[in-house]
Parts: structure tokens; C-alpha cells; sequence
């Protein structure tokens, strides 16, 4: 493998760990909210089960789901500050490994640690409302679905003992049945995160080669797919796509975009 392969195989296997680290907190928080689902229907009065009583039992588990969704949002948050850190540094590294590596060493013009203090938070900060808007349709799909659990539960009679392992189970089945939603936006949000990240510095390092008078050596910026049994058409089209690290990318559709991702599971990097 040449030293550019092996760059390139390097940040698609930082994207992909940065991914599974985050889909395996929104896990985590999953399984601890399911554990305060099953608290909390502890301590409703087994004594009658009637349709207030579905209406109280669909109030308290959207009390715990609205929970759930802040708690993803947090740990999404803190993994996206995180994704920006690690995207900064290694398109560094690929920038010293490539002056190296062509015989032209020279000192960048971005300092990682400067630049990760003063722009980690505002990068990732321009991601939070569309993750809060993601996380916003997964929660009112999740409490969606269980009010009409609770609602044909309470409809079918019988007493709050009957009941309660119903209604747990129907909660435990929709939650864990939409994870696949919160999975999506950590991988989207991850790509994001880091792509935008290495681009931003990579624009930066970019500005001081026009200032250095170096119109020739102006940095360009590439995309590069993973191919196996997941990769769909369109991301055969688009690999390989090569322009200026200031222009931005043309999808399929004709769409633009700065960095990938530009769709839901894209697992393209920009290099």
C-alpha cells in the first residue's frame, strides 16, 4: 500500500470509529432509559385501568422519551466537538505527510491545537439544530407509535397487571425498533462533523498560499467513496470528484455541497 493509500484508508477508519463510539453511547442511553421506563410503570397504582389511567401511562412515557431525546442530543453534542478535533488534526497530519512525501516541507500555516480551541465549538455548534430536528422526528415517531400501544391496551380491558407488561414490552419493541433513526444521525453527524472540519482547515491553509503568492500550489479537495456491499450508485458517480478546496462538490441531482455528507449513511470522506 503507498503512503497516499495508506492516508486515505487511515481517515476512512477514523470516521468509521468515531461512528461506532457514537452509536454505541446512543445505545447505552437507550438501554438506561428503558430501565426508567420500567421504574416508572412501577409506581402506577395497579388498583384500575381505565382510559385516564392510558392517558396518565402515555403522559409519563413521553416525559421519559422527551428524556431520552435530550440525553441522545447531549452525548451527540459532545461527539460532534469530538469528530471536529479529530477531523482538524488529521488533515494536518495528511498535510505534513504530503509535503513530505512530494520534497517540499514547509511550516503550516494552521496550528491544530489554536485551531481546535477557537473553532471546535463553532463548528460543531452550526450542526446542533439539525440534530435537534432529527432527534426531534424520532422522538415524536417513538411517542407516536406508543400512544396507540397504550391506547389499544387500555381498550382492551382488563387490569393495570394485565397491562403493565404490555405496555413495557410495546415500549421496549418501539424505542429499540427505531434505534436504527438515532443510528443514522450519529453516522450522518459524525460525517459531518469531520469532513467540515478537515475542509475548514484545509480552506485555511489554502488562504495562505494566495498570500504567500502561490496561485499555483492552490489546494484541491476530493472525494472518496468506500466501496462494498453497501455503496449505492450514486457514490460510485461521485467518487473521484476533484475541485478546489473553495468550490463546492455536485451531486447526482445537480445539488452542491461544501464536504459529504450529502444524503443519510454517506460514508464518503473528503480528502
Amino acid at each position: 500500500m503507498t503512503q497516499i493509500r495508506a492516508l486515505v484508508a487511515g481517515q476512512h477508519q477514523e470516521l468509521d470509529r468515531l461512528t461506532r463510539d457514537q452509536r454505541a453511547r446512543a445505545a447505552r442511553i437507550t438501554r438506561e432509559a428503558l430501565a426508567r421506563v420500567q421504574l416508572s410503570l412501577a409506581t402506577v397504582d395497579p388498583a384500575s385501568w381505565a382510559a385516564n389511567q392510558g392517558r396518565a401511562v402515555s403522559a409519563q412515557l413521553q416525559g421519559l422519551l422527551d428524556e431520552l431525546v435530550k440525553a441522545q442530543g447531549t452525548a451527540l453534542a459532545t461527539g460532534t466537538t469530538r469528530a471536529v478535533a479529530t477531523g482538524a488534526r488529521s488533515a494536518t497530519r495528511v498535510l505534513q505527510a504530503l509535503d513530505a512525501t512530494l520534497g517540499t516541507p514547509g511550516p503550516l500555516r494552521v496550528d491544530v491545537l489554536a485551531w481546535v480551541a477557537d473553532n471546535a465549538s463553532a463548528v460543531a455548534g452550526l450542526r446542533v439544530r439539525t440534530q435537534a430536528a432529527s432527534l426531534a422526528r424520532y422522538g415524536a415517531a417513538a411517542a407516536d407509535e406508543i400512544g396507540a400501544e397504550v391506547a389499544r391496551v387500555a381498550l382492551a380491558g382488563g387490569t393495570w397487571l394485565d397491562a403493565r407488561p404490555a405496555i413495557e414490552s410495546a415500549t421496549a419493541r418501539v424505542v429499540q425498533g427505531r434505534q436504527w433513526m438515532v443510528n443514522r444521525i450519529a453516522r450522518t453527524e459524525m460525517a459531518a462533523a469531520y469532513n467540515g472540519a478537515r475542509v475548514q482547515v484545509l480552506l485555511d491553509e489554502d488562504q495562505a498560499e494566495v498570500g504567500r503568492g502561490r496561485v499555483k500550489d492552490r489546494i484541491q479537495k476530493k472525494l472518496v467513496a468506500v466501496f462494498d456491499a453497501k455503496t449505492g450508485q450514486d457514490s460510485v458517480l461521485l467518487h473521484g470528484q476533484t475541485v478546489p478546496v473553495g468550490d463546492p462538490f455536485i451531486d447526482v441531482s445537480g445539488r452542491e455541497y461544501m464536504a459529504p455528507p450529502n444524503r443519510p449513511h454517506d460514508r464518503e470522506i473528503v480528502i
